[in-house]
């Protein structure tokens, strides 16, 4: 461990009482239950919701995969859905879900160029989603918040990343599984 977690731990009184965690444990649990409602009822609907992606992924990827997410409606969706069963290690397979926009403009580069084995799955909403969902609560139209974004799988194999598009939910499993299962980077 580094010197600065090692010192600031020691400075961290540990937490024997749990009530607060299990309660919030809890409510987590039923708030994702109630939002499998998407997933069970999912039927043909196009464009595919995040539900269903994240159980996908919660089905396919191994217990110990490490899930990231960006910023905006991905990070939401991620902890609103994901599993979080352990902690982060070195070794452990790492799965990160980024919107388009942070695909489009972030770290690709250095995914490609050091061959990480980092599996990337991109929700395209075509939109900058909670930017939207802010101006909505206020009361302001949006306003530039939609976007067209490009095939991103196309994007990923023009820079050496396993790219495979998935738009039907019939494809879902076996698009995810076969990201998952690349050696190397892959985009789902």
């Amino acid at each position: 461990m580094g010197e600065t977690s090692s010192t600031l731990l020691a400075l961290v009184d540990p937490k024997e009482d749990r009530l607060f965690l299990d309660t919030m444990l809890s409510k987590h649990r039923k708030a994702v239950q109630d939002l499998n409602v998407y997933v069970e009822h999912v039927g043909k609907r196009r464009p595919m919701r995040p539900e269903p992606v994240a159980a996908a992924l919660n089905e396919i990827a191994a217990s110990e995969a490490i899930f990231t997410a960006d910023t905006g409606m991905c990070n939401v969706w991620s902890f609103a859905l994901h599993r979080c069963d352990k902690g982060a290690a070195r070794d452990r397979f790492v799965l990160a879900r980024l919107h388009g926009q942070c695909f489009a403009t972030g770290h690709r580069g250095t995914v490609a160029q050091y061959n990480l084995p980092i599996k990337i799955v991109v929700l395209d909403n075509g939109a900058l989603g909670m930017v939207k969902l802010e101006m909505e609560v206020a009361g302001i139209p949006d306003w530039q918040t939609d976007l067209k974004n490009p095939n991103f799988a196309r994007v990923a194999e023009a820079i050496s990343i396993k790219g495979i598009r998935i738009k039907n939910l019939a494809d879902l499993h076996s698009g995810l599984e076969q990201a998952l299962d690349y050696p190397g980077p892959a985009l789902g």
